[in-house]
């Protein structure tokens, strides 16, 4: 998008080309640090999804009219220029055509906010567990285990009961398999298949994480 020589000389903000280049990686950090400078630019608000679009011009529009326009048009402008020049070749490429810089940000957001979403599994913000000793992780990277029955989606029993190794090494045993179904906070939901319900209750451990297999969204 080709824009006017005043507004391509605003761009050339040093703070521009000290911001680091979004690649796709780091969302966040690249959300909040562009977020600051269009505010220091007086722009971001061209960003608020509840702002009224521009009037059509009439002719009988007033100077105030005329030159509130003429502000946001060029705010836009700003605003597109300061988020297209710090993204990578490739992601402009993909982006540049986009004449909204609202539209930009919605679509940058909606593609990369939840870039790493496995990782969300370690989150403890999850909506819909409340104590912490309710879940226990087998070390031997099996399978899941809970042993709050009410979290099961679907449940069924085991005809021979089967064995999981805790993380302080204590063999506990099992008499079903089933359906969780995580709920974040986010509005994002991870289905984990064969968990297993556990009786016996035992201290809370924690460690490292693996997923099963078997898991959608």
């Amino acid at each position: 998008m080709a824009l006017p020589l005043n507004v391509n000389i605003k761009l050339l903000n040093p703070d521009v080309v000290r911001l680091d280049r979004f690649d796709g990686t780091n969302y966040m950090h690249w959300k909040d640090k562009m977020t600051f400078l269009l505010t220091t630019r007086k722009v971001s608000y061209v960003l608020d999804p509840k702002l009224q679009p521009i009037p059509a011009p009439k002719e009988n529009d007033s100077e105030g009219v005329k030159n509130a326009r003429l502000k946001r048009e060029e705010d836009e402008l700003i605003c597109h220029g300061h988020i297209i020049n710090s993204l990578t070749d490739r992601l402009y490429d993909l982006y540049c055509n986009i004449s909204s810089p609202q539209e930009i940000w919605i679509a940058l957001e909606k593609e990369y906010k939840h870039e790493n979403k496995v990782g969300m599994v370690i989150e403890l913000n999850m909506a819909n567990l409340t104590k912490s000793m309710d879940w226990w992780l087998d070390f031997g990277a099996t399978v899941h285990v809970c042993n709050n029955k009410a979290q099961f989606k679907f449940y069924e029993d085991l005809k021979e009961p089967e064995e999981v190794l805790m993380g302080n090494n204590v063999i506990t045993k099992v008499l079903g398999k089933g359906l969780v179904e995580l709920k974040f906070t986010s509005g994002q939901k991870l289905t984990l298949n064969q968990t297993r319900p556990l009786y016996q209750k035992m201290a809370t451990l924690w460690g490292k994480v693996i997923l099963v297999m078997e898991c959608s969204y």
